[in-house]
C-alpha cells in the first residue's frame, strides 16, 4: 500500500504530502463536524449533513491506513462512546456491531501492510531516529542541540544515511523537543499542556450537564487531545493541524462559559419576578 499523495491546489498542498498529514487533517474535521452536529437541532438538515460529513471523513481516515490514525481514532471512539455518546452507543448497539464485523477485512489488510518490508523498515527508521534523539539529548541535556537542527544533524549520522537514505525528522514530539531544546524545552512543553488542560477543565465545570454545549465541548476537547496524541509519533506540531483544534477548544470553552454566565440574571428574574 503506497502512501497517499493528495493533489496540489494552485501549487499548494493544503493537506500535506502523505497519508499521515491527510489523516491528521481529517481527525480535526471529524471533531469539528461532530461538535457542529451537537449544536444543531436534532431534526435539522444541518445536523444530518454534519453527521454524514463526519462519517465520510472517518472512512477516508481509516482508508489512509495510517497506523497512528487508527490508534487515535480508536481512542477517540472509546472515550466519546463511554461518556457523552453513551446513550447513542446503547441505542445503536446492533448497527455498531455490524460495522465492527464489516471492518474485519480492513483490519486484516492493515495487518498484512504492517508486515510488509516497507512498514517494518519504517519502524526501524523510527527506532533509529529515537536513538539519535536520545544521543543528542545526552550530549546537551539542558538546552538541547538547537531548535530546528535535528534533520541537519541526522545528515551527519553516517549509519542512518547508509541504512535508510535521506535524513528524516524525529518521529515524536517528546524526542524532538528533548533533542533540540533539552530539559528546558520539555518543561515548557509540559507547562503548555498543563495550562491548556487547566483552561479546558475550568470551562468544562461551568457548562451544565445535559446541555448540547457540553456534548460539543467534550468532542472538541477529545479532538484536541487526539491531536496531541498524534504528535507522540509525528512531528507536525508547528502546523495548523495541531493548533486549530486547540484554538477551537479554547474559544468554544470561553463562549460556552460566558453563555452560561449570561443566563444567571435571567434565571434570577424568572425566579423572583
Amino acid at each position: 500500500i503506497r502512501q497517499a499523495q493528495p493533489m496540489p491546489i494552485l501549487e499548494v498542498n493544503p493537506l500535506g504530502g502523505n497519508q499521515h498529514s491527510l489523516a491528521e487533517t481529517l481527525i480535526v474535521g471529524i471533531g469539528a463536524a461532530l461538535a457542529f452536529a451537537a449544536l444543531s437541532s436534532p431534526t435539522s438538515d444541518r445536523r444530518t449533513f454534519a453527521l454524514a460529513a463526519a462519517g465520510l471523513m472517518f472512512v477516508v481516515a481509516v482508508l489512509t491506513f495510517s497506523r497512528t490514525a487508527w490508534i487515535v481514532l480508536g481512542l477517540e471512539a472509546v472515550v466519546l462512546g463511554a461518556t457523552v455518546f453513551r446513550g447513542d452507543v446503547s441505542k445503536y448497539r446492533r448497527e455498531l456491531t455490524y460495522v465492527l464485523f464489516a471492518a474485519i477485512p480492513l483490519a486484516l489488510i492493515m495487518l498484512g501492510y504492517s508486515l510488509t518490508r516497507g512498514a517494518v523498515g519504517s519502524l526501524d527508521a523510527r527506532a533509529a531516529l529515537s536513538g539519535i534523539a536520545w544521543t543528542f539529548f545526552q550530549g546537551s541535556p539542558l538546552v538541547g542541540v538547537g531548535a530546528g537542527t535535528f534533520v541537519a544533524r541526522v545528515t551527519g549520522t553516517y549509519a542512518f544515511i547508509a541504512d535508510f537514505g535521506i535524513p528524516l525528522d524525529s518521529h515524536g514530539i517528546i524526542q524532538k523537543v528533548g533533542a533540540e531544546a533539552g530539559m528546558f524545552g520539555l518543561a515548557a512543553l509540559a507547562w503548555l499542556v498543563t495550562a491548556t488542560t487547566g483552561l479546558a477543565w475550568r470551562a468544562w465545570k461551568k457548562i451544565p450537564t445535559g446541555r448540547e454545549d457540553r456534548v460539543a465541548y467534550a468532542v472538541l476537547v477529545v479532538t484536541a487531545g487526539a491531536s496531541f496524541a498524534y504528535q507522540l509519533t509525528s512531528t507536525s506540531y508547528w502546523t495548523p493541524r495541531l493548533w486549530i483544534p486547540v484554538g477551537l477548544m479554547l474559544a468554544a470553552g470561553r463562549i460556552f462559559s460566558q453563555r452560561e454566565a449570561g443566563r444567571d440574571p435571567d434565571f434570577l428574574l424568572s425566579s423572583y419576578g
